[in-house]
């Protein structure tokens, strides 16, 4: 845990200073690139590096590294931004100079040239398919449908949204109106396939990690995946219903622990196939009963902490949360 611990120190001290660098400005383009392959192996090495963590640590500390990593995250994903937004800068800059034709006449800038972006919270896309639909709904109701903004706009805030493989497809796409519907439709054409997304779906949902004790934050983490796969896969058109229903219902719980098992069957009824649905309520009533019997005045979880969780009796009851 020690080694694990101080390579997670590392990559925040290289991510701090890297974002210095950054805030320094006057970098040039191969700088620039440079901190983008940089980006690529941050955005790796925190995977990883909290991967390993939350399969060895306590319970109890859970939940401090589910925000620590989502602190680191959103530092890398910081970094990103100002890391396109210095190379949209240098692109603008070029694009801004007033061409001279070969008889010596100006061309007129036009009157997008010189026009500083406005600010928008732009939702980010890394490569994963799993991803895409919803980056693609995002991305579609605020930059795409957009008609304040021109193409080369569209393109930009394009450019700044995508990262790893996703960005590579288009940055070396110059920045002008004609090139933002072939970015798009280059997008489009890796990612949007309907047989590729449903799969890259199920895969995700069969995929899902295993729950390591009862923790509140980690089934209600859990909850929020299968809610992302189920609403994927129906805006594909992949109803989830009867028998696909029952196996993705059973494939889920495999990913229970044994005393989250245990209080489902007290709540199922035992002669019936379970409902995705049902199972997915439960989950979040329970999480929230487990927050509930945390707190420092409740006498239940003094009992809790001083018994075997596996020993059970009748006289326990759900505090259920509408």
């Amino acid at each position: 845990m020690d080694e694990i611990l101080v390579q997670k120190r590392v990559l925040k001290a290289s991510i701090t200073k890297a974002s210095g660098e950054l805030e320094k400005g006057s970098l040039s383009r191969i700088q620039l690139e440079l901190y983008e392959k940089k980006w690529s192996k941050f955005e790796n090495d925190c995977s990883d590096i909290f991967d390993k963590i939350f399969s060895i640590c306590d319970e109890k500390d859970i939940d401090k590294f589910i925000e620590e990593q989502q602190a680191v995250q959103e530092k890398i994903d910081k970094l990103w931004i100002s890391i396109k937004q210095e190379l949209s800068k240098l692109d603008t800059s070029v694009n801004d100079s007033v061409a001279t034709d070969s008889l010596g006449h100006k061309h007129e800038p036009n009157s997008h040239e010189g026009v500083r972006l406005p600010k928008l919270n732009l939702p980010t896309f890394s490569g994963y398919i799993h991803d895409w639909l919803s980056f693609k709904d995002l991305f579609v109701a605020s930059i795409h449908n957009n008609n304040k903004l021109s193409e080369s706009q569209k393109l930009s805030y394009l450019k700044l949204s995508l990262h790893g493989e996703a960005s590579r497809i288009v940055q070396s796409i110059p920045l002008c109106d004609s090139n933002y519907k072939l970015a798009w439709d280059l997008l489009e054409e890796r990612f949007s396939n309907k047989k590729d997304q449903v799969f890259a779906q199920l895969k995700r949902f069969m995929s899902l990690t295993p729950i390591q004790g009862e923790n509140p934050s980690t089934i209600l983490k859990l909850v929020d995946t299968v809610n992302e796969c189920i609403r994927s896969l129906e805006t594909l058109e992949q109803k989830i219903e009867g028998f696909s229903e029952t196996i993705l219902a059973y494939q889920l719980l495999q990913k229970l622990d044994s005393n989250t098992k245990l209080w489902w069957e007290r709540e199922a009824k035992n002669d019936e196939l379970p409902k995705l649905s049902d199972l997915i309520l439960f989950l979040k009533k329970y999480a929230r009963t487990l927050q509930a019997s945390r707190t420092p005045n409740n006498s239940a979880v003094m009992k809790r902490q001083n018994s075997q969780t596996t020993t059970m009796t009748s006289s326990i009851k759900f505090s259920y949360c509408d």
